[in-house]
Formats: C-alpha cells, structure tokens, sequence
C-alpha cells in the first residue's frame, strides 16, 4: 500500500474523511483473490456514495487489504481483518490513474453488522473520535442500502 493522507486524531471526523479522500463509499464484498501473502485483492461493487463523483457508482472497485494466502495458509492482519464474501463496507478510496487505493483501511474501514457498520478494526472501536465517525456514517447510509443492495 503506498502513502496515505494521515488525519491527526484531533482533527479526526467524518468532514475530515471526506474532504482528505477522493471517495468515501458504501461497497458489498463480492470477490476476493489471490496477490501475496501479505495482501488481498478484494472487489467491491459501490452501492452507495457519501461523499466524491458519482463516477464509480454502481460499479466494481477493486482495492489491496491487508491479509493473504500463501500455499493456503491464511495470514490474518488483527488491525483489517478480511470482511466476508457478500457483506457490506464503507470505506475511503482514492483514484490513482486506471486504479483505486484504499486510505488506511487499519482504521477507516468499516464493516456492516447487524444492520449497522462497526469498524473493522475491533481493537480502536472504543475511539472517541471514531465512535462519533462510525454513528454518523450509521446515519449517512439509509437503511435501505444495507438491505437491498
């Protein structure tokens, strides 16, 4: 993964998420498949944007997460856990050329559990400041994107 706009933890809120990504989107995981054992391409159809052009909506994105499979043995990153095949993510993207990078998918990347996004990340939940994020993002999705799409 190449360099990524860091956002101070004082300053940290979804108006910063926003304005310090080209995207900011609601996805389903809907394939994964082998880079090395250090990553996972995963491809995520965009079902909804909160915030950046409308461009990749309703399209396949795919992006590198932390996490991979060497010889069939699965090395699991503890701060990005692989989501499941099939359920919904927010996440922050950015567009380089032909190509779309995940920005810091250790702690702006969320998953969606019983019908509401909690970040992926079990070990920073209790965060303040993304706490505050994770409840506005729960509201920025309607519900009906979670359902249908």
């Amino acid at each position: 993964m190449s360099t990524q706009k860091i956002i101070p933890k004082k300053d940290l809120s979804l108006n910063q998420l926003k304005k310090n990504s080209d995207f900011l989107v609601q996805g389903t995981v809907i394939d994964f498949s082998h880079s090395n054992k250090d990553s996972t391409n995963v491809s995520i159809y965009i079902n909804h944007i909160i915030s950046g052009s409308e461009e990749i909506l309703g399209k396949n994105v795919d992006v590198k997460l932390p996490g991979g499979i060497e010889q069939n043995v699965y090395y699991k990153s503890i701060q990005c856990p692989l989501p499941n095949l099939g359920q919904k993510v927010i996440l922050r993207l950015d567009k380089k050329e032909d190509n779309y990078e995940i920005l810091a998918p250790n702690s702006n990347f969320w998953i969606e559990k019983n019908h509401e996004f909690v970040l992926n990340n079990q070990n920073i939940r209790q965060e303040p400041a993304l706490e505050e994020i994770t409840k506005q993002l729960n509201q920025a999705i309607p519900y009906r994107y979670t359902d249908l799409c």
